[in-house]
């Protein structure tokens, strides 16, 4: 009788085993994605058309320093982004953007980007991007020393280097279109997929 109890209490437990092995190997499907927070993505994409749009032309000077010669340099420019559409079904954005310097022509092209591509957005003063943009391309002795009016650089970074920028007199607003921008890349499924 006892050794009948043990081999039915061995033969559940395996039972067990073998049910609780099986169950386990079953698929199981992933937890729902959590809802986005803040706004959707299609009334990002319109704030960032609209206040995009809304900048018009840019004038600004540029104040160049040599560092090798001490010579100094302004350098007037300006900024036009037109013809802007952020388009949530594709996660585009497209512009015209035409740039002068010193009243020549240096861009007046379209161009468009993916969100999906986007890794990352940064704002920072115009002297340091143009400093910096200097240096990268073969001019480390150029600096900017100020902008003035002063001036903010929005700047989307891709992969491979590309990137797109947008000139802001308004550093408030900068902040506000970057963020905008950071949520629409979010949402898009873009971002730095580099986890270290």
């Amino acid at each position: 009788m006892i050794i009948v109890k043990t081999l039915r209490a061995i033969v559940f437990v395996f039972g067990l085993i073998a049910f609780s092995s099986a169950y386990a190997q079953q698929p199981v499907p992933p937890p729902p994605q959590p809802a986005a927070n803040g706004p959707s993505l299609e009334v990002t994409m319109k704030f960032i058309q609209d206040k995009l749009n809304e900048q018009g032309k840019i004038g600004y000077v540029e104040f160049l320093q040599n560092v090798s010669d001490g010579s100094t340099n302004p350098d007037t420019h300006t900024n036009e982004i037109s013809n802007m559409v952020a388009d949530p079904g594709q996660c585009r954005i497209s512009y015209h953007r035409r740039a002068t310097s010193q009243g020549q022509t240096y861009k007046d092209e379209n161009d468009v980007f993916s969100l999906r591509d986007v890794q990352d957005i940064v704002i920072k003063p115009l002297e340091q991007y143009v400093t910096e943009w200097s240096a990268k391309n073969g001019q480390p002795n150029i600096i900017c020393t100020s902008v003035s009016p002063a001036m903010t650089a929005l700047i989307v970074r891709r992969p491979h280097g590309e990137l797109n920028y947008f000139d802001f007199s308004d550093a408030a607003l900068a902040d506000r279109v970057a963020k905008a921008l950071t949520h629409a890349v979010e949402l898009c499924g873009g971002g730095n997929k580099d986890p270290f």
